[in-house]
Parts: C-alpha cells; structure tokens; sequence
C-alpha cells in the first residue's frame, strides 16, 4: 500500500526527487542476508581475522592514548542500547519477536488524514530525541533476505509481526569526539518509545536499530540525506554525523521524498574519506560502480562499495570504532573548518592536493572555500545542475 505524499521544506539547495537518487539494476539486485554484515560474520567465526579484532575492542592501550576511564565511559555509553536492543551493531532480530505479544489499544485513534498522522508522529519523534525524521512506504527489498543471531549461529527467516505500511526513519546527531555506544543508545530509547506511543494510540509498530532491514537506503528514501563515497547517509544539517534508527508501523502515514543536494557529484571530487581511511577500506574510483569486495557487499547498486573486512579490521588495530571517514569529511554543519594539516600546509598524504587540484578546477575551488569556512557557498557549487 502506498503511503500519501507529502511536500518537503526545502533547503537551499536540496532537490526533491520522484525516485531514488540511486542507480539500481533490478536484474542484479539481490536482498542482502543479515549473517553477510562484517559483524556477523566476526562472531560467528566465519570471519576470525574479524574475531580476532572484536575481541581488542574496548581493551585499553597506553600505546594508543587509551585510558581505563576510556574504556569505562565507552561502556557505560552502550549500556541502555545492551538493555533495550541487545547491542545495535550485532543485534539479531529477536526484538520484533518481543513485539508480537505487546498490547496495543483497542481503540485506534482516528485521524482527520494520513498528513496529521505523520504531523503527530514527527513531532513525537523529535520529542523522544530524534533530530531528523522522514517517512518512507515499507520496502521489501530492503529488508534482510534472513535474518541472523550471530551469538547462535542461527538463521531465521525474514518473517515480521505484520507487513508494515509505513517506515519511520530518525537521525540521531553525534557529535564529534562523542563515544558511538551513546548515540546507539539514544536510538534504542527513542525507537522503543515512539513504538510505544503508535500501540498506546491503537496501531501495531515495531522498532529497529542495525537488525531488520538495510538503514542506508531508507534514510535516502525518507528524505533525510544521500549516500557518500563513505557509504554514509550524508545529511543536509549534519553530514554524515548521524545514527539512523527506524520503526515500522501499519499506521498510514504521509511521506516524504527522496532528496539531492550533491553529495555524489561532490564526492567524485573529494576523496577525502579515502585518503584518510586507515584501512584502505574506502573506493578511490572516481565514479560509482556495481562492483563490489566479497559477500559483505549486496549486488546491483551503483556506489562506492565499502570493503567492510578490511574497516573492522582497522578497528581491531586501533582498539576501539573508528569514525575517521566522519570526522575527515567536509559536508557537516558548522564544521566548515580548516583541519590540521590544511591548516599547516601539509595534506594527510602526498597525493591528494595535487591529484585532486589538477584534475578538476571545482576542486580548487572547494578547497578555497573550506580555507574560507563558507559552507552555503561550497553546497551552492557542488549542487548538481
């Protein structure tokens, strides 16, 4: 069932688009299986280079800077998201089973239309600490082809409580140098509350954090951001600072649609992410491609695919999740601001400057104005025509 559509405040720049502003190739593309998550694979030993660097996360090194106080905050950020989702990155899917026994009203409230409804909803969301939220119909294809508890080593079939109509998709800012585990536990205590307030007004709804379905895809579907060479949803207000959090209701919603403002023809351009990616994880191909590293990748989109092996092993070395293709990019709000080394003179390695400034005169430009700290005037330029 299709959801009503809804006009979208625009900002300077941003583009409403009919369809995805991704390339798919129906023929190639195949749902993803949740056990193929670089993650799953690590616990379930199917990956033990994986294993391996799970098992130094969180552990403290004086070699790298790291504290026991360090370790101790960082726990003490995941601690509601243990509680609530069983720990988003590896979550299984199990938290919809819980869904299938929780009571909802027995008398639904009626709305005037399908436009207040997502007018209520929004506003809740943002009350329960949303900071961007976007509505999207359920799309089959982007929910897991399996589903998979990797502490079990069990697989599950992709059966949901209900067929949803409507997929409510939250972006949670993280700020930069903040612990991830707070921001998956902001999303695991809105998530749960929001799906609490839809069955308290009389309609089925399920939460979910990393389980159920790909993230990415609805976020760029709900309006809220595009894709990046990172493989990030990159926001209009924040970058690629945010957590994506999702619920999915039969409640008949208003939505919204996709949006550009960019990102892509920017990202052709910037390779900032890839040259400070220190797992070399990160595509340095100019264009987006259908081609992809092994199973952690799902055929049939054109993007730049992340050889997610080789970031979590990244992780392993440093100890602890890493968040430098964030922190190394431009497109963030207020965050316009020279680092370090441009601010030194010095590039992050030898090749970017002239590489970049030599193939293409925007790229100069760029980084003209990020000297200038001008974020309207860089998204200005590198809106596409």
């Amino acid at each position: 069932m299709r959801c009503h559509s809804r006009p979208q405040k625009k900002g300077a720049n941003k583009k409403e688009r009919l369809e995805l502003p991704v390339t798919i190739d129906a023929m190639a593309y195949k749902r993803f299986h949740q056990k193929d998550t670089a993650f799953c694979q690590a616990i379930s030993e199917a990956f033990p280079e994986g294993r391996q660097a799970l098992e130094l996360l969180g552990s403290s090194s004086a070699d790298l800077g790291q504290r026991v106080m360090d370790k101790a905050i960082s726990d003490a950020g995941w601690y509601m998201d243990s509680l609530i989702a069983g720990g988003a990155p590896t979550t299984s899917p199990d938290i919809v089973a819980e869904v299938r026994n929780n009571e909802v009203s027995s008398s639904p409230y009626d709305f005037s239309s399908a436009e207040e409804a997502s007018l209520y909803i929004k506003k809740t969301a943002r009350f329960l600490g949303a900071d961007l939220v976007g509505i999207t119909p359920y799309d089959e294809r982007w929910t897991y082809a399996s589903f998979y508890n990797p502490q079990k080593g069990t697989s599950l079939p992709p059966d949901l409580p209900f067929t949803p109509k409507s997929v409510i998709v939250m972006a949670f800012e993280v700020n930069f140098g903040a612990i991830v585990g707070k921001g998956y536990s902001q999303m695991a205590i809105t998530g749960a509350s929001l799906r609490r307030f839809i069955t308290n007004i009389g309609y089925r709804a399920f939460a979910a954090v990393n389980d159920v379905a790909l993230s990415v895809p609805y976020g760029i579907a709900a309006g809220l951001g595009e894709v990046a060479r990172n493989g990030l949803l990159v926001t209009y207000e924040y970058g690629p600072r945010v957590r994506i959090g999702k619920v999915f209701t039969e409640l008949d919603l208003a939505c919204d649609k996709p949006m550009s403002f960019g990102v892509r023809h920017f990202c052709e351009t910037c390779m900032r992410c890839a040259d400070a990616c220190p797992g070399n994880a990160i595509s340095t191909e100019k264009k987006p491609s259908f081609d992809v590293h092994n199973e952690c990748n799902n055929p049939g989109v054109a993007k730049w695919a992340i050889d997610a092996k080789k970031c979590l092993l990244a992780w392993g070395k440093a100890k602890s999740d890493c968040a430098t293709c964030i922190t190394s990019c431009p497109l963030q709000q207020n965050r316009f601001l020279v680092p370090s080394f441009e601010r030194q003179g010095q590039p992050p390695h030898d090749r970017t400057a002239p590489r970049h400034d030599a193939e293409n005169g925007q790229a100069f430009r760029v980084r003209q104005l990020l000297r200038q700290k001008s974020r309207d005037q860089l998204l200005e330029i590198i809106t596409e025509p």
